[in-house]
Order: C-alpha cells, then structure tokens, then sequence
C-alpha cells in the first residue's frame, strides 16, 4: 500500500527535528474501515518508535485529524468536479462552433467514440476527420450533465444531449436527442477526454 499525504511542519517543528537527525524514521498510522481497495486514514506521523499512534510521547507524533483528511479529500473531490464540468461546456462550445483546434487539445490522441451512426471511430483522427466532412455539423448543441463519478485517474459522465443536425449530417434539420456517456481521464494537471458512446432516442 502507498500513502501520499503530508505533515504540518510549520506547525510542529519536531518533525524538523526527527528528519535531520538522521535516524531511521517510521510512518504511524491508523487505517480505518480497510477493505480489500478501499479504506481511509484517521491519524498518521512521523516518528523513531514503532509504538502505536498515541501510545508514548517518545513516538513523536502529533495527529492530524479525520476532519482534516475528510475536508483535503471533499476540497479535491469537488475542485476535480469543477474541471469536469468546465471541460465539458468547453467541448460542447468546440462541437457547435467546429473550433478543431479547441477539440484537439480536450480529446486525446486515443479518443474513441462509438456514434450515433452505430459506427466506432477509433481515435482523434478519425473523429476529427467526420467532423471535416460535414457528418457531425450542428445549428444548435445543447447537453446536460446527470451524473459524475470521479475514481481516482478516470471521470465518468452521463446525461442528455438534443442536436440540429445541419448540412450533411445525418437527419440535418431536425431536432434530434440522444443520452451519452463521456470518460475522461486524468492528463497532468489537466483531463483528456478519451472515449464517448452516443445514441439517438428513438421516439416511440
């Protein structure tokens, strides 16, 4: 298992103390609620003794609190949420207005979609390359996010879309609504949209 946190120096300058004395340093911690992937971690420090977490002042601990780790994660959580969500909008505007260049930054090179068309194609290129010949041209594009679920590196989207096709898009003049699904994955400081599945609602 690999912990990635960190420890309030500033706060508690005998942390200081133990990483420059060179001694061998142990990570104490409590794991609360451990499944086979999941659990989280309720108090955690650095220090020279192998006594559990509160157990002896000479382990040098201090804790940092689950409020702590429950608002960094909720922080997180929701700053990823307002990425999705921004790069969303920004995809749709790239769509409506066929801004490729707005377009081949959000998708990845490996972006694959399985369209409306009932056809996969199979990377950016090729996605792109509908679009330039007029197959995915729109009057008006507007969409709506019913659900995000973020686990770890990947984002998932679902919702509702209505097009007006225009040109030479299939049904172009018509008012057309479909349910997607779009997955994004983390890139960096940034995400990647890297697959999509689209299809029209057939009315009954």
């Amino acid at each position: 298992m690999s912990v990635v946190g960190w420890f309030p120096l500033a706060e508690f300058s005998y942390y200081y103390d133990i990483l420059r004395s060179e001694k061998k340093v142990h990570v104490l911690y409590n794991f609360r609620d451990a499944g086979v992937s999941s659990g989280y971690l309720s108090r955690v420090g650095l220090g020279t003794s192998t006594e559990s977490i509160g157990v002896s002042p000479s382990a040098s601990i201090e804790s940092i609190s689950e409020t702590s780790f429950a608002q960094e994660t909720h922080d997180t959580a929701k700053a990823d949420e307002q990425a999705i969500r921004s790069l969303q909008e920004q995809e749709r505007m790239g769509v409506l207005n066929q801004d490729f260049q707005v377009l081949e930054q959000i998708w990845s090179e490996h972006f694959i979609v399985n369209s409306p068309r009932n056809q996969v194609a199979p990377n950016r290129s090729v996605v792109l390359d509908i679009f330039r010949q007029g197959l995915a041209h729109y009057t008006s594009f507007d969409r709506s996010i019913e659900h995000i679920r973020i686990d770890g590196d990947i984002a998932i989207v679902m919702g509702a879309e209505t097009v007006q096709p225009t040109g030479n898009a299939p049904l172009a003049g018509e008012r057309v609504h479909r349910r997607y699904t779009n997955f994004w994955k983390r890139d960096g400081e940034t995400w990647r949209l890297i697959a999509r599945h689209a299809n029209n609602i057939i009315p009954d």
